[in-house]
């Protein structure tokens, strides 16, 4: 597995969770929690899953999912226009 270089995952500009499997070997916890750390991503892990938790765990798939989309957003909102840029109020 490549990983995502750190510069391309500094750019992500949107509301981002990262969901996991408790038990990934390839991924470990560590690692999540060290992500999430660094780019401000809460992560969402799932227990008694690994490397696949949407096939291991999928009635907790999904609620994971749910959970999140469902949360509030506490981050710069964008507008939906395709252009990628923030949403800015007019004084």
């Amino acid at each position: 597995m490549t990983p995502v270089p750190s510069a391309g995952l500094a750019r992500i500009a949107v509301p981002t969770t990262l969901i996991c499997g408790r038990h990934d070997p390839q991924v470990r916890l560590w690692v999540t929690q060290a992500a999430s750390a660094r780019y401000g991503c809460p992560p969402h892990v799932i227990e008694n899953a690994a490397d696949d938790p949407a096939f291991e765990r999928p009635e907790a798939f999904p609620h994971a999912l749910r959970t999140e989309i469902g949360t509030p957003l506490h981050r710069t909102p964008y507008d939906h226009s395709g252009n990628g840029q923030p949403i800015t109020r007019r004084q």
